[in-house]
């Protein structure tokens, strides 16, 4: 910051006659210029980097995503062979069903909520249709079943949720993808 030296004789009349002095007002135009444009700099760094956060913070909430999807996967699959579980594979399931309501209470703590809307039926913005079912019965778009949850991150749309719809033809190619215990696969961003 410069400093000025002021001298009282120099300056004469009353306040409201008072004209700039070009010594002092050129240099103070130039530091407010500098610091406008740090500030503008600043501003673009901090917004680069606000992307970069939330693009970091997307990426590790899909992939805590894809491992809550596995714990429901396991836990269904175990549902489904409930005879088969041993004493010793309850404990386990006990300690899993832990560490997956903690990872849902960390997901949800980031704000990630759970889209459901499904009974109002198929909605490109809000799903992906990974399978459908002929059925003249019912209105085409009518949702089935849920293979992958979709889900809400700051309001926005972290994941649709993929769905199995309904259709009154077949139709020449079906929709969908390689699904893969439950959910597709994603594909790198």
């Amino acid at each position: 910051m410069r400093q000025f030296d002021i001298n009282v004789d120099d300056i004469s009349g009353s306040a409201s006659s008072i004209e700039p002095h070009p010594q002092i007002l050129g240099p103070v135009e130039d530091d407010l210029c500098n610091l406008m444009r740090k500030v503008g700099e600043t501003e673009y760094r901090l917004s680069q980097n606000s992307q970069l956060a939330d693009s970091t913070m997307r990426k590790t909430l899909l992939s805590l995503l894809a491992v809550s999807d596995s714990f429901e996967n396991v836990f269904t699959a175990v549902q489904e062979k409930q005879d088969l579980v041993t004493p010793q594979m309850k404990k386990w399931l006990g300690n899993f069903r832990t560490t997956y309501r903690l990872l849902r209470q960390a997901l949800e703590d980031d704000g990630v909520t759970r889209i459901e809307n499904l009974d109002a039926g198929f909605d490109p913005h809000w799903h992906t249709v990974a399978g459908t079912v002929t059925d003249p019965s019912k209105p085409d778009g009518t949702i089935l079943k849920e293979v992958c949850a979709g889900y809400l991150w700051r309001k926005t749309i972290l994941r649709k949720a993929e769905v199995v719809v309904t259709v009154s033809a077949r139709p020449e190619s079906a929709a969908g993808g390689d699904i893969v215990d439950g959910c597709k696969q994603e594909q790198g961003e």
